[in-house]
């Protein structure tokens, strides 16, 4: 009887659940419908996304289906939530393009103020300030100073110097400001330092020096100060670009004709979503947001899926609160966005980013932000896999969680315009804990030596318990860094032609974490560090680098490097340099071996060459093997040679050296496969002939069937084609052969019966 209540209780449950399933609802919504109809099936759909938002009954289990093919303006901003198994789904039905919400409203009423400068006639938005706009379906850009490129300044002066708080005044001299436009009013867009923009109201000007304050870090990279002036009537002189006047809430155009066709992002968020939880998103086109596209507050368990997201007046996906877990995005598009791709703050545990595609990220200087980041998942538990990013203005992607997991992702053209960004980047703050189980696998990032400090995977200061593994690094100032790192393992990576070093370590004792000293319990083993060109940039193209910088001892005592290939062919200075007890030396591997006891069956280079035009690089971005051909036969770090071609596994690469011509090596001949035995019964007097053919060196050029043996009475349709049908058949057994070619002549034959009844 004790437990009578408890399996009661339990029953009532299992049969609510069923019932919320089984009964669950589809609603539709078509630019043809309207608001008044029931919505519950496609012949009387709703109209408008205020009415989906109005309607507070939606069920867990339930599915709102957009027509295809439609475009719906505002923001879903739904009650209601979903249960585990049981989410409500906002979807697609009917047939063409996946429905598209958007924010965009169409602005067609103009004043001409001359000089080619147009005003709207009514205020287009009720917000301070306006992010997106397009002329003609393409983007329009916000008119700036000048229309291309950057101005540069000679000098600043700063009061009240504290980085990342507000300043009481800047000031800075610019040879660029001597055209006698006075620009107090506008807004500066300044590169601060080399991670950081800033954006500040320019409060007086006097001839090449202008003045502003706010939350500005002084410079303290000199290379490239530069500034752009924005957001100003005066900056208008090229077709459609605008100004947003933030009093009067009008947009100002210039065109040498009467405007058409402008489009104002009016809505901050396409998706606000706050307190839901079990919200799939499955198959639907986010367009055109003055804010961010998808905000997400205090949600758990969204989904994202089959969607894209493009031309966000900030991020694409943005999600913040103090309690969030099981965020998915999962085959999604993200594409022009102000600021960040996806961001999530610390409190979005377990969140899934996968089978993505994201690029031009912070694309327009002067609309982004501080920066804009691919990726920025900084929960616990996070998984980022088999995504491609492309055309980012700062790092790729960026995590801070516990036991994270990068993998399997493809970067390029990362730090666009910022600097000491990575292509993965991971910090542990001032002061941090000591993290577990993280792992970065199987990425490759690929950069265009864009400047010294790009790095490919960036693990900043006190980085630790990390697992870097089967990564490809290529063309970055730096290549795989560890400042500071502990209880951290470099195995199995490739790094290629990045300029300072392939390897990065510095040791560091200020600021210990947990009583570790930085350095310590290091494994570098069985990688490939690979030198392209001595470049001499600083100090110079090494296979690693490592320093330091309280002027100690080699390495802490628990750290271990070997296996691993110091490869510089053509550099002869010895590719490794060290900087310990105040003394800085470029070491062949025997010089290193000998002064750190490290590396003790590690290896150079297989052999010397003359240039770098005898140096290949390929890669595989890909989830499936790709077999490539070779000019020549070549030989890897390894020493294993390569007549002629070469197969790459998905998600990583290879280094070649050329190693001489092509060598003959026996052809092996193909493979014929001519099917299987058939059967058929008159008066069915037809087959097809399934063949097919292989070679394990080469490729099939030609196939030929022919009739070995059988009745006189028979029609192969095209005996030149693998697959071909049989007519005409009578009674009694045949015998086909099907000859295979392969690409050196050699042959192979194989047969089949067929035996008509």
């Amino acid at each position: 009887m004790l437990m009578k209540k408890p399996m009661q209780t339990m029953l009532v449950f299992i049969l609510l659940v069923f019932s919320l399933t089984v009964n669950a609802n589809n609603y539709y919504l078509s630019n043809s419908g309207n608001d008044s109809n029931t919505g519950t099936n496609p012949s009387s759909p709703w109209q408008t996304i205020n009415k989906l938002n109005s309607f507070k009954n939606f069920l867990p289990g339930d599915n709102i289906y957009f027509n295809k093919g439609d475009i719906f303006w505002g923001n879903i901003a739904i009650s209601n939530s979903g249960t585990p198994g049981n989410p409500i789904t906002i979807g697609a039905y009917g047939a063409g393009a996946n429905p598209v919400i958007t924010g965009f409203t169409t602005i067609s009423e103009w004043t001409n103020q001359g000089n080619n400068i147009w005003i709207s006639n009514n205020p287009v938005s009720t917000t301070s300030r306006l992010n997106m706009v397009f002329a003609n379906g393409n983007y329009a850009p916000m008119g700036r100073f000048p229309n291309t490129g950057w101005l540069t300044y000679q000098s600043e002066s700063v009061t009240g110097n504290n980085e990342d708080q507000q300043v009481d005044s800047v000031t800075i001299v610019s040879n660029d400001l001597a055209n006698g436009t006075n620009w107090t009013g506008a807004e500066i867009f300044i590169y601060g330092n080399p991670y950081a923009f800033d954006k500040c109201m320019i409060l007086s000007q006097s001839g090449n020096t202008i003045g502003f304050k706010g939350n500005y870090k002084p410079v303290y990279d000199t290379k490239n100060p530069r500034f752009i002036i924005q957001n100003d009537l005066k900056t208008l002189d090229s077709q459609n670009e605008w100004y947003y006047n933030p009093s009067t809430k009008k947009l100002q155009i210039y065109s040498v004709n009467n405007p058409s066709n402008i489009q104002v992002a009016t809505v901050d968020n396409l998706v606000n979503l706050a307190g839901n939880n079990y919200i799939t998103f499955d198959g639907i086109s986010f367009i055109g947001s003055n804010g961010n596209l998808i905000q997400l507050n205090n949600s758990s368990y969204i989904t994202f899926k089959n969607c894209s997201a493009d031309y966000s007046g900030l991020d694409a996906i943005n999600g913040v609160g103090s309690s969030s877990s099981g965020l998915l995005i999962d085959n999604c598009v993200i594409n022009h966005t102000n600021n960040y791709g996806i961001k999530t703050n610390a409190s979005y545990n377990y969140a899934v980013i996968q089978n993505s595609t994201l690029k031009n990220i912070g694309w327009v200087p002067g609309m982004t932000g501080i920066n804009a980041m691919g990726i920025d998942a900084q929960g616990a538990n996070t998984l980022v896999t088999y995504n491609r990013l492309d055309s980012l203005c700062y790092v790729g992607i960026q995590f801070l969680g516990d036991k994270t997991t990068v993998s399997n992702n493809y970067i390029t053209n990362f730090n666009v315009f910022l600097t000491d960004g990575g292509g993965i980047y991971t910090w542990n703050g001032w002061g941090g804990v000591v993290k577990s189980n993280i792992k970065i696998l199987n990425n490759i990032v690929i950069n265009q030596h864009t400047h010294v400090e790009d790095i490919g995977i960036y693990l900043d200061d006190w980085s630790n318990n990390i697992e870097v593994n089967g990564n490809t690094v290529k063309g970055c100032g730096w290549g795989i860094s560890g400042g500071n790192v502990f209880d951290t393992k470099y195995l199995n990576n490739t790094s290629f032609d990045n300029d300072m070093a392939q390897l990065f370590l510095l040791r560091n004792p200020t600021q210990p974490v947990a009583g570790k000293t930085s350095l310590d319990n290091i494994t570098v083993q069985n990688n490939i560090f690979f030198v392209k060109l001595p470049v001499n940039r600083g100090v110079g193209s090494h296979s690693m680098f490592i320093s330091d910088a309280s002027n100690g001892s080699v390495l802490p005592t628990h750290s271990s490097f070997d296996s691993n290939y110091y490869v510089s062919p053509i550099y002869t200075k010895g590719s490794i340099y060290s900087y310990f007890n105040s003394v800085g030396a470029d070491r062949y591997l025997s010089s290193w071996q000998s002064y750190s006891g490290q590396d003790v069956h590690s290896h150079e280079a297989p052999r010397v060459i003359p240039d770098s035009s005898n140096i290949l690089f390929e890669y595989n971005p890909t989830t499936s093997p790709i077999t490539i051909a070779l000019p020549f036969n070549y030989m890897d770090a390894r020493g294993v040679t390569y007549n002629g071609t070469i197969t790459i596994q998905p998600y990583s690469s290879a280094v070649l050296v050329k190693n001489g011509p092509i060598t003959n090596v026996p052809n092996i001949p193909p493979v014929s496969h001519a099917g299987s035995s058939q059967f058929v019964t008159l008066p069915t007097n037809s087959v097809t002939l399934a063949g097919s053919g292989s070679d394990a060196d080469g490729t099939i050029s030609s196939y030929q069937w022919t009739k070995i043996s059988g009745p006189s009475s028979f029609n192969i349709v095209n005996p030149s084609l693998a697959i071909t049908d049989l007519s005409a058949l009578v009674a009694g057994v045949y015998q086909f052969a099907l000859m295979v070619t392969d690409n050196i002549g050699a042959t192979g034959k194989d047969t089949v019966t067929i035996t008509v009844k």
